[in-house]
């Protein structure tokens, strides 16, 4: 079952579409049980739910009989089974308001529910919250309506340890305009502002927020803030727009700190999710750069846990819709958090923020291995195929996409194929993506590995082992004395070690030959070439594609491969040797510096 679940899953990520049927489940999968009501039992409060005389018959005492479960199941991760036995069953949506007076129970849809756009009110609140389960049986609730703004948003408001399962959410209509009514920590998702456990469940709609200044907001498609989220799949875009505000000293920041997520705000753990709706965090009007830092932005998480919530996990979560914010944008997370793992993971989708990189921002302890993007990542600062501020061990990732670090200020930028700024270990790793960096007058590093080494602090442990590097451009640009750029990283401390690392046929300063070794393109296609070179592990981790030109991680699908155009005239029996031919290089270059009359174009970085 694992398996099949994991396959049907890759698929998913790779087409962007449900690719699971009825016919690939279990039959007791699809049949469970619904409840009819014994006709010699009367109103009571008994049921929870209350003793109104409207109150609707499936809310009563009932006698269990075979159903057909709903048959809406195709967007759904996993089976749904059976229901809890003594469970209620919800049927209409009065059923549905009714659990706000027995916030304990265990509930269980029996038919599909139409809110009717009609103005709703969350169930839970942390006077009263929520701490039963709620099992949808995949049926649909739809028209979801929410425009009055509170600390806690969504069909759920506030749950302390109850779990919400299996509900399939469409057309959902989140839209809150000009709220500062001073509520502090404020919650807004789909399904539930603050919840527990959330798992197998489906979203599609839209969230949109202007005008709200508060303190902090944690917004997302599933969950505001979850502790725990597994197997959920996201359609519903969120546009959030930031209100500036002018400071006594008559300079801008932004109003509260923002942590928005495809699945959920903030999270301590969160597996098997899919993101495939785009996400875009904006300032109201301009602000300058680098008043940004409390926006933290992510195609699965906003932020991972921090101390409320514990060590972040992050694992088989994918992205594949685009990321916008005027802060740190991240494929997978805004902010990892203080890592645990980030594994399994993968975006596609466009990532652009102050800070951007295809996994996370920042990730702090841990590890992060077996990820790779796809997607490409610009930023005018600090931009990263993996992470762009590092201090993870880094192994086992690759990243295909274009990382651009730009802009016209006197500001520094970094660019990397794997991090952007690193302060750790990054090893058995590659980059085939084009790195550009540019500023008009500030420091500029890119690297095809890192931008910087020793970034985050002054230990110099940062380490690049056993890495490759096949990219076709790799471009660092400012006015002379301000740019720095490497095939591997553009270290700039003699302790930060390199080893075993190769690039693809280029060129190299004899005082850095110890960073990496050249080798032909011809190489790069060979699975004996990362086992026999690299050590890389083709047993559990890596596998080369029947269709594509570089390794792919044996989760994926053989779809998602990476399938590069090598560089025309890089074949396995050309070489060049500017040492050989009187020639120093003041930097080193990717692959494309020998693309046919490339030397003329580059006679600035050589010296006769």
């Amino acid at each position: 079952m694992e398996k099949a679940r994991k396959t049907r899953a890759k698929v998913l990520a790779a087409v962007l579409a449900v690719a699971l049927t009825l016919e690939m489940m279990p039959q007791s999968a699809v049949s469970v049980f619904a409840e009819q009501v014994d006709p010699s039992v009367s109103a009571s409060t008994d049921s929870g739910l209350g003793s109104d005389e409207t109150t609707s018959p499936s809310a009563l005492n009932t006698v269990a009989m075979p159903l057909t479960a709903s048959t809406n199941t195709d967007k759904f991760l996993v089976p749904i089974d059976p229901p809890m036995e003594g469970a209620i069953p919800i049927a209409t949506k009065a059923d549905l308001e009714a659990i706000k007076d027995n916030p304990n129970g265990n509930y269980y849809l029996t038919a599909n529910i139409n809110l009717l756009d009609d103005e709703w009110s969350p169930i839970g609140t942390p006077e009263n919250p929520f701490s039963g389960t709620f099992d949808g049986q995949g049926f649909v609730i739809s028209n979801l309506h929410i425009t009055n703004y509170s600390n806690y948003v969504g069909l759920f408001g506030y749950s302390s340890s109850g779990v919400i399962k299996n509900i399939d959410l469409e057309n959902t209509d989140i839209n809150i305009h000009q709220a500062n009514l001073d509520l502090g920590e404020c919650f807004i998702g789909s399904i539930v502002g603050s919840g527990y456990k959330v798992t197998n469940c489906y979203s599609d709609g839209s969230i949109n927020i202007d005008g709200v200044n508060e303190w902090a907001l944690n917004i997302g498609s599933t969950a505001g803030l979850c502790s725990d989220l597994d197997c959920c799949t996201n359609y519903t875009e969120i546009r959030i727009s930031i209100p500036v505000m002018t400071a006594d000293n008559g300079g801008a920041y932004l109003a509260g700190e923002y942590n928005v997520g495809g699945i959920t705000g903030a999270t301590g753990s969160i597996s098997n999710c899919y993101n495939f709706a785009n996400i875009s965090v904006t300032p109201s009007s301009d602000i300058a750069p680098g008043s940004t830092s409390s926006v933290l932005v992510g195609g699965i998480i906003g932020s991972g846990a921090r101390s409320r919530l514990g060590l972040t996990m992050i694992t088989d979560c994918h992205n594949s819709g685009d990321v916008e914010s005027v802060g740190a944008a991240g494929g997978i997370a805004g902010d990892a958090g203080t890592l645990q793992r980030l594994k399994d993971c993968s975006n596609n989708g466009k990532i652009d923020g102050f800070n951007a990189a295809g996994m996370a921002w920042l990730a702090s302890g841990g590890e992060v291995t077996n990820n790779y993007n796809s997607g490409s990542i610009s930023s005018p600062y600090m931009a990263a195929g993996l992470i762009a501020l590092n201090d993870s061990n880094i192994s086992d990732c690759y990243n295909t996409g274009t990382v651009s670090a730009t802009n016209n200020n006197d500001v520094e930028v970094i660019a990397g194929g794997i991090a952007a700024g690193n302060d750790s270990t990054i090893q058995r790793c590659y980059n085939s993506g084009d790195i550009l960096a540019s500023s008009a007058t500030g420091d500029t590093y890119a690297g095809g590995i890192c931008g910087r080494s020793g970034f985050i602090s002054s230990n110099w442990t940062t380490k690049v082992i056993n890495c490759a590097v096949m990219s076709n451009h790799i471009s660092s640009s400012s006015v002379p004395g301000h740019y720095y750029y490497d095939t591997v990283c553009p270290s700039y401390d003699s302790s930060a070690i390199y080893n075993n690392n190769f690039v693809m046929i280029g060129a190299s300063n004899t005082d850095w030959l110890t960073q990496y070794v050249i080798r032909p393109s011809d190489d790069f296609s060979t699975k004996s070439f990362y086992t026999d070179q690299l050590g890389w592990d083709f047993n559990t981790v890596w596998t080369m594609p029947e269709v594509g030109w570089y390794p792919i991680l044996q989760w994926q699908d053989e779809g998602t491969a990476p399938t590069p155009t090598p560089p025309a005239i890089l074949g396995s029996a050309q070489t060049v040797d500017l040492v050989a031919q009187g020639k120093s290089v003041s930097a080193h270059w990717g692959s494309d510096l020998f693309n046919a009359g490339a030397l003329a174009d580059y006679s600035e970085i050589l010296n006769s």
